[in-house]
């Protein structure tokens, strides 16, 4: 969408350029009025001095209407800005609608399975969280194939999208599920490896400083302002723009084993590309909304894991 606030700040200083102007108008004609004046009366006047005023006068004035020309200009620019920028959030819109669709009947199957394993099975006699565990870890992988596609639409370019956790006690920050594509290109070993949060400050600031969300279409330069720190030393390869939103899942207790879980964890969701794009009000609602498809379904799997 179009930049609001800078739009009321380029009216504003329309409004005081056009205010000026009004005021060097005046005062010039009056000058003008008080020179004919004084000179159709006879009187003494300074014609040197009076006609370097006047000149001053219109200086002023001309380079006021400039000014006016070109905040009307940036106003004109900024309407034409906000009306593509509003034609391509309705495209977007119009795309997604089957994506999520798609997932939502998707949805409604995994929900169902995951009942028959734990409840219909259970009445059966028969043994059948880890059949359950894989639905609800399948089911999350697809939900993250299917935001890849979302933000590829919203972004115009390829976008790999993880779910992390982040263990405050211990400092340590780790890649549990990634969408299929990504985890060809650069998963595996990669994603299995231990990192320190403290190291990657988008999770630390959503995990330790609880920020709602982190946004940045451009990595490398918050990175050179000290802005952005990445445990990966190859993370430029990949990607320089992103934005991370937190899951939410409260603490809970085991039944079988009383043991208190997901206390000390944060779970968010992170998306990736090399162009950018996410600094916009649909890509944050698109990540909110990935969020909350997901978060009953990391709760499931990491009960069903214990």
């Amino acid at each position: 969408m179009g930049d609001k606030g800078l739009m009321e700040r380029i009216k504003s200083f329309n409004a005081v350029v056009t205010f000026a102007t009004s005021i060097i108008s005046g005062l010039g004609l009056l000058a003008t009025t008080v020179f004919v004046g004084l000179k159709a009366f006879g009187l003494i006047v300074d014609q040197e001095s009076t006609i370097k005023l006047l000149i001053s006068l219109v200086v002023v004035q001309a380079l006021s209407w400039i000014a006016y020309l070109i905040s009307a200009y940036a106003i004109r620019q900024n309407k034409k800005a906000v009306a593509i920028s509003d034609a391509q959030f309705r495209i977007a819109v119009e795309k997604l609608v089957p994506v999520w669709s798609g997932l939502a009947r998707s949805t409604a199957k995994c929900d169902s399975r995951i009942f028959e394993y734990l409840f219909l099975y259970r009445l059966a006699g028969e043994e059948a969280e880890r059949p359950a565990y894989d639905v609800a870890r399948s089911h999350i992988v697809e939900i993250l194939d299917q935001a890849a596609r979302a933000f590829k639409i919203l972004t115009d370019d390829e976008c790999a999208v993880t779910i992390k956790c982040a263990f405050q006690r211990t400092n340590t920050l780790q890649t549990i599920y990634r969408d299929q594509i990504s985890d060809e290109k650069r998963g595996g070993a990669r994603d299995q490896k231990i990192e320190r949060l403290s190291e990657n400050k988008p999770m630390d600031d959503i995990a330790v400083a609880k920020i709602p969300y982190y946004v940045e279409d451009n990595l490398e330069a918050a990175f050179k302002k000290g802005e952005y720190t990445n445990s990966r030393a190859d993370w430029r390869k990949y990607y320089n723009a992103t934005i991370v939103h937190p899951v939410e899942i409260h603490a809970s207790r085991s039944k079988r084993t009383g043991a208190k879980v997901l206390g000390n964890m944060t779970f968010m969701i992170c998306v990736d590309n090399k162009k950018g794009g996410f600094s916009t009000a649909i890509s944050l609602d698109t990540i909110r909304y990935v969020s909350n498809r997901v978060s009953a379904l990391v709760y499931r799997a990491e009960m069903l894991k214990i």
